[in-house]
Formats: structure tokens, sequence, C-alpha cells
């Protein structure tokens, strides 16, 4: 948002597009995200302040927000099928191996799950969460934002919605 009615989008094929409003399903917040460096208080800031939380408030929706309902997953080839079907010596779907460090599993495999069966999917362990907030250098999330992660307890693959990055504070 570059202001009253710019808006710059970047979509997944990497062009850019600039708007006189907001896609219908973004979700409008402030006071969220701390900046990466100081900003001046001054009368100014106070009068933009106001105005974004008089936007915010005035463009509230109803409803609920949903993160990547494919969990960024996609359809396995023949061959990564036959390669990654089935658990290995240790339970976990083929594809996964233990991260030395943290002790998740990361890699690709098929998603266990029916509902997404033979799907790939790419998952994290925490050690490859990168996500940090420039202000405080501290991880937005416990795992990788817009990512995946194999849960051991359960043994399914969870994925992690950007907009957690919501309940950061510094």
């Amino acid at each position: 948002m570059l202001g009253e009615r710019k808006y710059i989008y970047i979509g997944e094929d990497c062009r850019v597009d600039v708007a006189d409003s907001p896609p219908y399903s973004s979700f409008a917040a402030y006071e969220r995200i701390a900046p990466a460096f100081a900003i001046e208080h001054d009368r100014d800031f106070f009068e933009r302040a106001a105005k974004l939380r008089c936007y915010v408030e005035s463009t509230r929706r109803q409803g609920f927000l949903m993160g990547d309902l494919t969990k960024g997953g996609r359809p396995a080839t023949k061959e990564e099928l036959a390669k990654l079907a089935g658990k290995s010596r240790e339970g976990v779907p083929l594809g996964l191996s233990r991260c030395p460090k943290c002790k998740e599993w990361a890699g690709e495999c098929i998603d266990p799950s029916p509902e997404f069966a033979n799907q790939l999917m790419k998952g994290y362990c925490r050690c490859q969460n990168d996500n940090r907030c420039a202000r405080c250098g501290g991880l937005f999330y416990e795992h990788k934002l817009n990512a995946n992660y194999y849960r051991e307890s359960d043994g399914q693959i969870w994925h992690v919605p950007a907009f957690c990055v919501l309940s950061h504070y510094c």
C-alpha cells in the first residue's frame, strides 16, 4: 500500500501490478508488525495512522482468514509416486529425513492425508525457518511461514499460513 488509492501487487509469476484498491481477499491491519526502524511520530504520522485505522475498521469483513488450502502441494508424477509411496522404517513418509540439529523431519513426500492423496508436499524443519522480524530479529512463528512441516505425533503434514505473522509482537 503506497497511498490512499495506490496498491502494488506482486503475483506468483513475479509480475508487478498497480491498482487503486486492495484485492477483495485481502486483510487490512494496522499496528501489527513494527517497522525495522523508528518512525518519527509527527502530526502527519498521527493523521495518516488515524486514516488507516478508520479505513481498516470500515472495511472489516465478516468471516475468517484462510491459508493455502492446497498446502502448496502439487500432483506427484508417476515416478515420484513410485519412489515416495509408503513409509520409512521410522514410520514417516518416504522422502523425509530427520534434521540432525532440531530432530524434526524435512524433505518432499506424498501427503499421508487421504484428503491430499497423491499430492507431493515439501516439508521444512524448524532450522529452515528464516522468517525473521526486521526490527527485533525474532522468528515470526515457530515454523516457516507459508510452508509445511511434518508433525510426528499425528503423522500429518501441517501448513503454516502466512497470516500467522500477525501474531508476532516485538
